[in-house]
């Protein structure tokens, strides 16, 4: 739903949605399982229902256009359990709650260059819980965390190249998850993440409607959870992209 304000004769568009979803996986079926017993439950442990509920709003102050949207996403999952401090599989069923605040500013410096930058701050919640069979270590709230992430950006032209130059930087910092070094062990402090981009895109026109499209990207994530055996959180990622791109 769109509706139009005005404020000082501007106009000030809101919008409001709600979405409901489910997401399954019906080729991945799961046995799981403590040091104690096999159960029925968990066989389909990734399978979940879903409501987003979004709002957000437009505005230009003097020569800067903004725009704040906010979603708020509930995850029922329908076969996942938390877990209880004795390591056994609970009858509560996991629950995530997730919130999304995206803020974006983009202002003209001359007709051809743009700056902008996007900011997100998400804080998300879970009931979801683990145990650590090896080292019979208990994590309530194992999936919570808080993120805020900083994109700022430039657009301009190069002769007939349209050019886009960004760096991003996100920090990611879990409630309860501890960090661990690479043999495992579990150290005092909680599991932190960040991650740093530098990216280029350049667009030629090849014809009207036509261009080619070139992208290069690089990110650095780097995070004090050294034990990788399961899962990469040290890494270098080298993105490259050559295409078309066609609008009319």
């Amino acid at each position: 739903v769109y509706y139009n304000l005005y404020l000082d004769e501007k106009p000030f568009p809101i919008s409001l949605g709600a979405k409901y979803y489910q997401r399954k996986y019906p080729n991945y079926v799961s046995i799981s399982s403590t040091t104690v017993t096999v159960t029925d439950k968990e066989i389909r442990p990734k399978d979940f229902n879903a409501i987003n509920i979004s709002a957000g709003w437009k505005y230009k102050f003097s020569q800067i256009y903004t725009d704040l949207s906010y979603n708020m996403l509930i995850k029922n999952y329908l076969d996942a359990y938390a877990r209880t401090s004795q390591g056994e599989i609970s009858s509560t069923i996991r629950n995530d709650l997730i919130h999304y605040l995206d803020l974006g500013f983009l202002t003209p410096l001359t007709n051809t260059n743009l700056m902008g930058l996007d900011a997100n701050f998400t804080l998300y919640s879970s009931n979801g819980s683990t145990y650590d069979t090896t080292r019979l270590v208990y994590t309530p709230e194992y999936y919570a965390y808080y993120l805020l992430s900083l994109k700022p950006y430039t657009t301009f032209n190069m002769g007939d190249f349209n050019i886009a130059v960004f760096y991003s930087f996100l920090f990611r910092i879990f409630k309860e998850r501890l960090a661990q070094d690479s043999g495992g062990n579990y150290l005092t402090e909680r599991q932190s993440d960040t991650e740093h981009t530098v990216g280029l895109s350049a667009k030629y026109p090849i014809v009207k409607s036509l261009s080619a499209v070139l992208g290069v990207s690089y990110l650095i994530a780097d995070s004090n959870m050294k034990y990788q055996e399961y899962i990469k959180y040290n890494f270098r990622i080298l993105n490259i992209s050559l295409g078309l791109s066609f609008s009319y």
